[in-house]
């Protein structure tokens, strides 16, 4: 999906991009409601000792699920805590 970017790295560029080097991938699961990652889940940030702030509402608040008139879900966001970085 975003393969392009390292192989013009590779091509044209200073060749330090590589795929196992991704941090964040995002993946979506198209089921009824539909799934969607990116970044750590609140096991593997507990697991590596991350910091974290865990925030959750109902996807009934979002704009799209008012128009499909579909409020199943649940939205998280567990946002880094990076303390004593400036």
């Amino acid at each position: 999906m975003d393969d392009y970017r390292i192989i013009l790295n590779q091509l044209v560029g200073d060749n330090n991009q590589r795929v196992f080097a991704r941090q964040a991938v995002p993946y979506s699961v198209f089921i009824i409601p539909p799934l969607s990652n990116v970044g750590l889940t609140e096991k593997e940030a507990e697991k590596k000792n991350v910091p974290y702030r865990l925030y959750k509402t109902a996807t009934a608040d979002m704009p799209k699920i008012r128009v499909m008139n579909n409020p199943k879900g649940l939205f998280k966001a567990l946002p880094y805590l990076f303390l004593n970085r400036i």
